[in-house]
């Protein structure tokens, strides 16, 4: 009985709404308590209330997301030469062992793999230092802004744009000490 209430809810609601919304738009229609809210949903407050924070956050995000994009180039470009130079032989030893002992096929995948985790811990390591430079100004913002660091992230939650930073925030257990 409470599904069909709340179908023929949804129904009325979506009449009153179908000649306002365009085609494939998502809006958030809240009742608050200074009346109707409408708003898109890819929208975050935060954008409207607070631009300057907001475009602080997308400027962070944005670092941290381009932080090891290097590293990984460059991991992959050093596995593929060393997978080169052992099946060309360009040496005769590694080590003390014959290139022979290395010219095997599980030996190129276990030097991509390890190409690859080196670089995930080197794109983490940049990560963070670019988190922490971005720390202090994003403290001081949110001071300014009277808003404290849980308010930011149920703000910022479920935003694409500003997930990274969003996810650095969540694991930081000492976000309002800065060093």
């Amino acid at each position: 009985m409470a599904t069909e209430i709340e179908d023929d809810r949804a129904t009325e609601i979506a009449s009153a709404l179908s000649g306002k919304v365009r085609t494939g738009e998502t809006i958030v229609v809240r009742k608050g308590e200074a009346g109707i809210e409408v708003r898109s949903s890819d929208e975050t407050p935060l954008r409207r209330t607070h631009p300057e924070l907001y475009g602080q956050l997308l400027a962070a995000n944005e670092q941290v997301v381009n932080a090891g994009v290097t590293y990984i180039w460059v991991l992959g470009l050093i596995s593929l030469t060393v997978c080169v130079a052992i099946h060309r032989g360009w040496f005769e030893k590694i080590g003390t062992l014959p290139i022979e002992k290395f010219q095997s096929f599980w030996t190129y995948p276990l030097v991509f793999v390890a190409g690859f985790i080196i670089s995930m811990y080197l794109t983490e390591f940049a990560e963070a230092r670019v988190y922490q430079r971005w720390k202090r100004s994003i403290v001081e913002a949110l001071e300014k802004a009277g808003m404290g660091h849980y308010h930011l992230l149920q703000q910022i939650e479920g935003h694409i744009e500003v997930k990274a930073i969003s996810d650095l925030i969540k694991r930081d257990q000492e976000f309002r000490r800065v060093d």
